[in-house]
């Protein structure tokens, strides 16, 4: 399952071992920096951070700030706090054509929701590039650190580490499709 039910007033408790890894491997592929470069220019072994990446291992409050200025990441980033606009990739209707998408060795998961006001909140398992596409009605995603609104053939790309919780803006039901590619294997 992609996302559960959840309550409105349901604090979100923070990152686990699992999510901070996820949020701290993205950051690094996106400075296209290998794993042993990072334990490189943070004295840190290069299997504990590969073990931090994996969710198996939490850092010392030392190695996560090490991490994060390397990075050039606030610790907030990394802990899923805030989002990288960088992360971000909203298309509006109005201005696309096709949504881009490389899926060459990536496993798809496709599911259609129909939203109401009641909150979805995403699987922590969910990895993988993810797209939400409104079909029908107005959405609201919130992210650790905004919202977004998306009408009728808006579309929103992002990381799927990042933690968020779907719902219908309106009295009216919305309908919204997601697919996720994750790397196969």
């Amino acid at each position: 399952m992609i996302y559960r039910d959840c309550d409105e007033g349901e604090s979100r408790s923070g990152p686990d071992a699992r999510e901070l890894g996820a949020n701290i491997r993205a950051v690094r592929r996106r400075r296209a920096m290998t794993v042993s470069a990072l334990a490189d220019a943070t004295d840190l072994d290069k299997a504990y951070i590969s073990r931090i990446e994996r969710g198996q291992k939490a850092p010392s409050l030392a190695a996560l700030l090490s991490i994060s200025g390397i990075l050039e990441a606030p610790v907030a980033q990394l802990l899923g706090e805030t989002v990288d606009e960088g992360e971000l990739r909203i298309l509006r209707a109005a201005d696309r054509g096709a949504v881009p998408a490389t899926i060459s060795g990536k496993r798809l998961a496709t599911v259609l929701l129909t939203l109401t006001d009641k909150p979805l909140d995403r699987d922590p398992e969910q990895g993988g590039e993810t797209v939400i596409h409104t079909l029908t009605g107005a959405i609201e995603i919130s992210l650790p650190d905004r919202r977004i609104a998306l009408d009728a053939g808006d579309c929103l790309l992002f990381e799927g580490h990042i933690r968020h919780r779907l719902r219908a803006l309106n009295d009216a039901p919305a309908s919204a499709l997601i697919v996720v590619a994750q790397d196969d294997g």
